[in-house]
């Protein structure tokens, strides 16, 4: 027993002078720990990239370090539009836009401005920045871009809907200098009142005529039932006596995706955008349409994206405005698709060059299958792309020899497949062909082109039943 206590205490000896031994050994004193570095959110970032803006001389400032700052904030709400600081980012970068326009004399930008202020009025109708949005649009139409109707409009607005806000008493005050004339307007001020998604507001409609207006007649027209589609059946669209309020223009390609490059290096990008704004402006002032856009500047926007902007606005409509392209030059027309299976490998060709920017993954193969296969959507966007087609066609064949009517095509376009109504994807012209590529440089053929859209929704909107007088959407609705 008392041999077994002494190994064991012998034992214990030797265990405790190792670990002396180590510790002895070990005389390196712990080195400090690091403090761990603070992963900055995407709103931080953009900060930062504002800041580091600032810091540069406005003279020295470029439009490339305007678009780095930009494309910051616009990764925000691009990413996820509910995201908290999405009505905020939105405001940064309609901000950074009129600087850049008013340093760099680029009316472009200025208007570009405007457009992302009013985005930001109508995706995020309950955001605290509405009424500073309509003041800063109304400070850049009347200063900058001289367009005193325009102003006039935006700060009549702010005294409507917000007439109890900080902003009211400027927007009254600048109504009354407009009055009076360019002598007393105010000086351009240097950045909106803003403390830090691209609808056009819709316009009341002049009157029908002595004591009446175009809403009394609109009442006083018994309404009728929806025609037929040109199929002969009646959709669930139709039996409903659905309509059309609201509509989405969405300009393809943007940003680093510039679509495809034409002849004389023309953009895909460029042309598109200027004929989407052109087609809402008449939308929205002859047909009394709400137009949201899903880019009003040089902006890339996912294709994903851009059916949850319009799911997002409960939109009836959704139009998506291409350019063609084709490694024959001589290939030339219009022609316009809807959402559905093929086997047609030209219409496979343009739709895979068209879903090249989206970020799918073959595991969603399944849902997309089913998304394609909503029988009446199906249904009123072959109508509706039918009505478009025909009307792009028609206002464009004149003086136009050898345009060709390339039809109503189905593709499974991504752009389209998200959409919960109606949609179609029009290709106007073919950059790639030298005739097309001319006229589409031609800012009287874009508005051609622009018209000819407009008649072919005009065209649908006609065959349904009903009538809907144009209106202004009150605050927040």
């Amino acid at each position: 027993m008392r041999a077994g206590c002494v190994a064991g205490l012998n034992c214990l000896a030797l265990v405790c002078c190792g670990a002396a031994a180590v510790r002895a050994a070990d005389t390196t004193p712990p080195a400090k720990l690091r403090p761990l570095r603070k992963v900055l959110s995407p709103w931080e970032q953009a900060e930062r990239g504002r800041q580091a803006l600032e810091k540069l001389p406005e003279e020295a400032r470029t439009k490339e370090d305007y678009a780095h700052a930009m494309d910051a904030y616009r990764a925000i709400y691009h990413a996820n539009p509910a995201d908290v600081h999405a009505p905020a980012a939105i405001d940064a970068v309609a901000e950074l836009l009129a600087e850049q326009g008013r340093g760099l004399h680029d009316a472009k930008a200025l208007r570009s401005a405007v457009g992302q202020y009013e985005f930001l009025r109508k995706q995020y109708p309950a955001s605290s920045l509405r009424a500073q949005a309509l003041l800063a649009e109304g400070q850049i139409e009347q200063n900058d871009l001289r367009d005193a109707a325009a102003a006039k409009e935006k700060y009549k607005l702010l005294l409507k809907e917000h007439p109890r806000s900080a902003q009211a008493e400027e927007a009254s005050a600048a109504l009354t200098s407009l009055a009076q004339g360019p002598a007393s307007r105010g000086l351009r001020t240097g950045k909106s009142a803003s403390a830090s998604l691209q609808p056009s507001t819709p316009k009341k409609t002049a009157k029908a005529g002595a004591g009446s207006s175009t809403t009394a007649a609109a009442a006083a027209t018994p309404a009728r039932a929806a025609v037929p589609t040109a199929d002969g059946e009646t959709s669930l669209v139709r039996a409903l006596g659905l309509k059309v309020g609201r509509i989405v223009i969405d300009a393809g390609h943007g940003g680093h995706d510039s679509g495809t490059l034409g002849v004389d290096g023309l953009e895909e990008k460029e042309v598109v955008l200027d004929v989407a704004l052109r087609v809402g402006k008449l939308l929205r002032d002859r047909l009394g349409a709400e137009i949201v856009y899903t880019r009003s500047d040089d902006t890339f926007v996912a294709l994903e994206t851009r059916t949850g902007i319009a799911n997002k606005a409960q939109a009836d409509l959704f139009l998506s405005i291409h350019a063609n392209s084709s490694p024959d030059p001589a290939a030339r027309g219009v022609e316009t698709y809807y959402l559905n299976f093929t086997t047609d490998p030209s219409a496979l060709e343009v739709a895979a060059r068209e879903n090249a920017a989206s970020d799918r993954s073959v595991h969603q193969l399944s849902d997309l299958v089913k998304k394609i296969a909503l029988k009446d959507k199906i249904a009123e966007s072959r109508e509706f792309a039918a009505d478009v087609e025909g009307a792009l066609y028609a206002g464009l064949q004149r003086g136009n020899l050898g345009l060709k009517d390339r039809g109503v095509k189905q593709a499974p376009f991504v752009v389209l497949i998200g959409a919960n109504m109606p949609s179609i994807l029009a290709e106007i012209s073919f950059v790639t062909n030298p005739k097309d590529a001319s006229q589409l440089r031609d800012p009287g053929y874009r508005q051609r082109v622009a018209e000819s859209l407009y008649r072919g929704v005009a065209r649908y909107e006609g065959g349904l039943s009903g009538t809907r007088a144009p209106t202004e959407r009150a605050a927040g609705q």
